[in-house]
């Protein structure tokens, strides 16, 4: 019923007077609806007219004595009431409306997703040249063509689909995996110490061991080899295999400046609003400039959905933070532990090694900086492979 007096036109009037009763019945007896009646404190009752019964019911008020006031108009036609004689600005939301429904057939956002070693602007200007792309209508994309085409111009790519929605199309990418490298084992090998250590076990598969456990050895030196020798002294070359476990220690050192400098911030913030248009944007402020020294900018995006699908406007809100730099003393215990996590962090990525069996640290501060040295022990499979 609501909907029905916003269609028309709603009518807010206000009545009051001795007779009141007696006109709410004529009202009912002659078929006039009215909706959301309220009484006031004053006695006087509001309550919502059909825009077609507002003369009936002014007349019966009048001839019953009635005060009546008309409060307000609201629905369809008191809005297009207001445009009488100014037609034509209807159809500027008409037009724009029009304008929003044809653009969102048009790809105006590309995300890539599933790629690691192929880079999304590769992926991009590639599908670019099949002509999938910003500014592309995404209403007839062939994904089995345009699959086999990137498949063609990226050897790497095994699958990809592009999804659209509204606007925004996503392309899903799954990267073919190279096979194992495959090794020939009638190929003349030896093994060698890619790290100097002390021996702790070892697993000969193949070749002839040059090292026991308890020896120490240095980087480069053969602990497996493949040449085998007879008893009649003839040798005999063979791909040598096998595990050598060893004792290998690390020593390493990071400093940090003791003083450092923190954004502390002033509270003083501005917020700017603008509309992104597909790729245009219309900035909703007039003043260019931002009068902080020092300011954090933080930028978010709020897409439009229109029936489950991305339109391709968006309400762009930018916030800038004022802070002012603050110069701050590092505190030695925080200082520490971060650089034995630096430290630490450096021995997985150099060893393999994630956990050390033993390690120390020793911290000093020297010239306005903290040094933390470390010393650290690895058990680490230490033999390298290599030709003969």
């Amino acid at each position: 019923m609501r909907a029905a007096y916003w269609a028309s036109e709603g009518v807010r009037l206000r009545l009051r007077g001795e007779a009141l009763p007696e006109l709410l019945n004529d009202m009912a007896l002659g078929g006039i609806p009215f909706y959301r009646a309220e009484m006031g404190e004053d006695g006087a009752v509001t309550l919502l007219l059909r825009g077609d019964g507002v003369a009936v019911v002014l007349g019966m008020a009048k001839a019953r004595r009635v005060e009546a006031a008309v409060l307000s108009r609201r629905g369809l036609a008191s809005f297009l009431r207001r445009f009488r004689g100014h037609g034509s600005l209807l159809l500027v939301p008409v037009i724009l409306f029009a304008a929003v429904l044809w653009l969102s057939d048009y790809i105006w956002e590309i995300d890539v997703e599933g790629n690691r070693t192929l880079g999304r602007t590769e992926i991009l200007s590639a599908l670019e040249e099949l002509g999938v792309g910003i500014g592309h209508s995404g209403l007839h994309i062939d994904n089995e063509l345009t699959r086999s085409r990137m498949q063609e111009k990226l050897g790497k790519l095994s699958y990809l689909t592009v999804r659209v929605n509204g606007s925004r199309a996503t392309v899903l990418v799954r990267e073919r995996r190279e096979p194992p490298e495959m090794v020939d084992e009638e190929q003349p090998t030896d093994v060698i110490a890619r790290h100097t250590g002390l021996i702790q076990r070892m697993s000969v598969l193949e070749g002839k061991a040059e090292v026991k456990r308890g020896d120490a050895v240095l980087a480069g030196e053969t602990l497996i080899t493949g040449g085998l020798t007879d008893l009649q002294g003839e040798t005999r070359e063979v791909h040598a295999m096998g595990d050598i476990w060893a004792r290998v220690w690390y020593a390493a050192e990071a400093m940090m400046p003791m003083e450092h400098t923190e954004k502390r911030e002033t509270g003083e913030r501005r917020v700017r609003w603008a509309v992104k248009i597909c790729n245009f944007r219309l900035n909703l402020y007039f003043d260019g400039g931002i009068s902080y020294e020092a300011y954090d900018k933080i930028q978010s995006e709020t897409r439009f959905r229109l029936l489950g699908s991305y339109l391709p406007i968006a309400l762009v809100r930018t916030e800038y933070r004022e802070y002012v730099p603050v110069s701050c003393g590092l505190d030695r215990k925080t200082g520490e532990t971060l650089l034995q996590e630096r430290l630490l962090a450096w021995l997985r990525e150099v060893s393999g090694c994630q956990e050390p069996s033993v390690s120390s640290f020793a911290s000093s501060i020297e010239e306005g900086a903290l040094r933390v040295s470390m010393s650290a022990e690895c058990v680490e499979q230490i033999g390298v492979t290599i030709e003969r």
